[in-house]
Parts: C-alpha cells; structure tokens; sequence
C-alpha cells in the first residue's frame, strides 16, 4: 500500500476517532490508526489474492454452465449484481444460466422474491435441485462450512467474494 493511500486511511481513521464521545490519549489512538491501518491493508491483500483466482474461477463457472441450474447464496447487494451480471451475460451471449432461487440464512427473507426469484431457506433437498450454488455474501467462509456440512459436494460451490 502507498503512503498516500495510509495518508488517507489515518485521515479517515482520525476523523471517525474524533467523533467518538470519550476521549483517547495520544498513544492509544496511535495504536487504534496502526491496527486499523494494518486491518485494512490485511483485507485489501487477501482480497488482491483472491480477487484474481474468483473472477477467473467465476468466468469459468459462466462458461461450463450455460443451460444449467443455478442458485445464489445470499439475498444482498452482491447477490443482485451477480443475477445482475448472470442476466447480461445470457443476453450478450446467447446463454442459458438459470438462476432457480436465492439461498439465505435470514429467516425474515424466506418466502419474499428479490427481482422476481424466490428467497429460501438453505436445506439439503433444495439444494440437490440445483447443479451449482454461488456463494454472493461477505460471510463466504462461513457459509461453505454450512454448505459442506449438510453435504453438498466442494465442487458444486462457487465462492464469488
């Protein structure tokens, strides 16, 4: 990372730390800026690193599975840009991707539809009707642990972000 990208970071970081209502000495707020500056340039490699091998991996996926039955795992923003993305790269290239239903873990979202698709709950017999799963949520990890402990195969699980 630059320093005028950790310029700005600590600018950030020390405008949010002055709107906390307490009062931090001069070591313990050089020592929240270093943490956060060294939490985000953690996150900002790790997700250099997997960016790369996602999107390849991701295009990759669009292209093996035309006319296939897809679900996406995670009815949020990054759930609708890739339908988002799915439905455009069906009418630019005259594929098939289906998108069957939304998978959540939210149980006020089961039931209601997101662009037309039904939201429903994560279970194995729902699962089992679909050929891949797109994990779209920031709670990747989590959510393929829960995936590869109902079952569902290590391969049938694409993890977007």
């Amino acid at each position: 990372m630059d320093k005028d990208k950790v310029r700005q970071i600590y600018k950030l970081g020390t405008s949010y730390l002055g709107k906390l209502d307490y009062n931090i000495d001069d070591k313990s707020e050089e020592f929240v800026l270093s943490a956060l500056v060294n939490s985000i340039r953690e996150e900002i490699n790790e997700i250099s690193k997997e960016g790369e091998s996602s999107f390849s991996e991701f295009m990759n996926f669009i292209n093996m599975y035309s006319d296939k039955a897809i679900s996406i795992f995670g009815a949020g923003n990054f759930g609708v840009s890739i339908l988002d993305f799915i439905q455009d790269f069906n009418y630019n290239n005259k594929t098939n991707i289906q998108i069957k239903f939304f998978l959540d873990n939210n149980s006020c979202k089961w039931g209601e539809e997101l662009r037309g698709i039904k939201i429903l709950e994560p279970k194995l017999e729902i699962l089992k009707s679909v050929d891949r799963i797109i994990i779209a949520s920031t709670w990747k990890k989590e959510i393929k642990k829960q995936l590869l402990k109902m079952g569902v195969r290590k391969n049938k699980i694409i993890s977007i972000f």
